[in-house]
């Protein structure tokens, strides 16, 4: 679900956040770009073991750190759910609509009051292709650590895994019904059939979106995950205009084009991307670069894609050029105080962090707070 970078430092969860003024101190002179390197893939997708100990900032005082806590996974069998649907592949396998059979939903950690309540639920459940590399089988089990600690409302659980006696091996997680956040934009945007004033997303609806995108990725942030895919493909949609942040491992497949293949190596989402992960450097700060991104999509309802004015190259050309690249404009939908947040916090050098970006964009809109609390955010 997740490409995770822990810091082992005593001082600071990011060891490339810039706290200067000056680009190099975060881009050593002599650093060469990833796509000119040959171990591209080994920096991607190499996570490391979790420390026993974490050493969160101290700098911030509206957020509450705690050390990471592995909740207990249910394990269940094969004819604990009944498959519906193929939703789609990913890079280790299928992932199938199901419902599940006779579980009940305090074990799938759906209710916490009643050890009694069954009932029949849709959830997603991403089935492990055989004959996986032992890389593969290693990163697939530090996945299923790493989620079983995470328990938001704006962040899409782990529900359970197969019982170690199953043949097939696969992980249950909870199914949002509305899709990826990209599809769901797409499908509510303005067109000749479908014109503004029948558009049912309202700017509150949008400016929720973006709160709880970042209210999200604060959570995240707090316990040390870094995404380093954050886009609206990788979000997603639930009942009552809820979004998640959470990847399937689908967005390569079904957004290809999202990504870019850099000299036979892996694909990278180059259009999200700050420049410090063009050498291999992922922080939240970089998480942040890519939410304003994903902010800028929200409130293009995914009618166009980033720099679409540009190629491929092109967009690594002014990445490379830092916080003296080319911006993305202002969509005429967005508020002039969001984008100027998004702008301040997330694309200079004043670049902060989530739970800051998150009560900014809380601030921005005085008529969303009574909205924010039918919600019940955390």
């Amino acid at each position: 679900m997740y490409k995770i970078s822990y810091n082992i430092t005593a001082n600071n969860k990011s060891s490339f956040r810039s706290e200067g003024n000056d680009e190099t101190d975060f881009i050593p002179e002599n650093d060469i770009p990833l796509f000119q390197r040959n171990t591209l893939t080994d920096v991607l997708y190499d996570i490391p073991d979790i420390p026993e100990e974490t050493n969160p900032p101290a700098d911030d005082d509206d957020v509450i750190y705690a050390k990471p806590k592995v909740n207990k996974v249910m394990r269940i069998k094969n004819e604990s759910f009944e498959e519906i649907a193929l939703l789609g592949t990913g890079q280790f396998g299928e992932v199938v609509l199901a419902k599940t059979i006779g579980l009940s939903l305090k074990d799938l950690r759906l209710d916490k009051t009643d050890d009694d309540k069954f009932a029949t639920v849709r959830v997603a459940v991403k089935k492990i292709r055989e004959n996986q590399s032992d890389e593969s089988i290693i990163a697939l089990k530090k996945e299923i650590k790493f989620m079983s600690q995470l328990d938001h409302n704006n962040v899409v659980r782990l529900l359970a895994v197969s019982a170690e006696s199953c043949q097939e091996q696969f992980i249950v997680m909870e199914y949002m019904e509305n899709g990826d956040l990209n599809k769901f934009l797409m499908d509510h945007s303005f067109t000749d059939s479908h014109p503004p004033e029948e558009n049912e997303l309202s700017p509150n609806i949008l400016l929720s979106f973006c709160i709880q995108v970042a209210n999200g990725m604060s959570y995240l942030s707090s316990r040390n995950f870094i995404h380093r895919d954050l886009a609206s493909r990788n979000i997603l949609v639930g009942p009552d205009y809820i979004v998640k942040v959470g990847d399937f491992g689908l967005s390569r497949n079904l957004y290809d084009s999202s990504y870019y293949k850099v000299s036979g190596k892996a694909k990278m989402p180059i259009r999200w991307m700050a420049k410090e992960c063009f050498y291999g450097k992922f922080s939240e700060v970089t998480d942040l670069w890519a939410f304003g991104v994903t902010v800028w999509e929200i409130y293009m309802m995914s009618r166009d894609y980033p720099y679409s004015f540009m190629t491929d190259q092109e967009v690594i050309d002014n990445a490379l050029k830092g916080f003296n690249c080319v911006l993305l404009e202002k969509p005429e939908t967005c508020p002039e105080r969001v984008f100027s947040v998004i702008v301040k916090l997330c694309w200079s050098k004043e670049r902060k962090t989530f739970a800051q970006v998150h009560k900014e964009l809380v601030h921005a809109d005085q008529r969303l707070y009574q909205y924010c609390d039918v919600l019940h955010w955390n």
